[in-house]
């Protein structure tokens, strides 16, 4: 009763991040200021998981306008929105996700 009433809420989902069965620990990915399950963590566009643990650029959390992104689909998105073949880019981006 105590964490589905003061759990954080997941940005996804919206529904309280609690301790699997049998456990104490919580389990949750803090993002834009969010909080979500690790199964609700994926890019909007692609589905790809953002809360696996690697070391590839494109299994980290790569923020457009409030969206969930991997690095592939921010910068398809960034080319598009800024109209790559005109414009010189850096696309040079850094991951900003913090896991609790």
């Amino acid at each position: 009763m105590f964490y589905r009433r003061y759990a954080p809420k997941c940005g996804i989902c919206s529904q309280p991040i609690t301790p699997e069965k049998g456990s104490t620990e919580t389990i949750r990915i803090v993002s834009m200021d969010k909080s979500f399950h690790p199964e609700c963590y994926k890019c909007e566009d692609c589905g790809t998981s953002l809360a696996k643990k690697g070391d590839q650029d494109g299994d980290k959390c790569y923020p457009l306008d409030d969206h969930l992104l991997c690095r592939r689909c921010n910068t398809a998105r960034i080319r598009s929105l800024t109209k790559a073949n005109s414009i010189n880019f850096d696309f040079s981006l850094r991951s900003r996700t913090t896991v609790t």
